[in-house]
């Protein structure tokens, strides 16, 4: 219903996909990508856009800047909690909401705890950081 009110340039296509197990894990990365990194700097149109490429770009800049060693000694299950909470509801995210508008204010779900793990996470924090987490 809502691809039907939505412009084509606003809305994630995904290949094929039908009521299956399959055809949902077929198109779990198509979801991914969308999630965490659209919309692209060249789908840009208005300052919005521009302001939410802008974010992706550094969320971007954020998944390479991860360290090695993700997983500390301690604390693990709530660790592995966290990434799966943040995965989890992503990608269902992407499914249930196929306009990137409505799916950019629907982010603020997971986006608190994704942004911080990938700065504790990050080579940029590691450094600066006297005590090593």
């Amino acid at each position: 219903q809502m691809i039907k009110v939505s412009k084509p340039e606003n809305s994630i296509f995904f290949d094929n996909l039908s009521p299956n197990f399959m055809s949902f894990l077929a198109n779990i990365p198509t979801a991914f990508v969308a999630v965490f990194f659209r919309p692209f700097v060249w789908e840009t149109e208005n300052i919005f856009k521009i302001l939410v490429s802008l974010e992706n770009i550094v969320l971007f800049l954020m998944f390479l800047g991860i360290k090695k060693g993700i997983f500390p000694k301690k604390n693990n299950l709530l660790l592995l909690s966290a990434i799966f909470y943040i995965f989890l509801l992503a990608i269902l995210l992407a499914f249930s909401t196929p306009n990137i508008g409505t799916l950019v204010r629907y982010k603020v779900g997971f986006m608190p705890f994704l942004v911080y793990l990938l700065l504790c996470r990050s080579r940029f924090f590691y450094f600066f950081n006297k005590e090593k987490v």
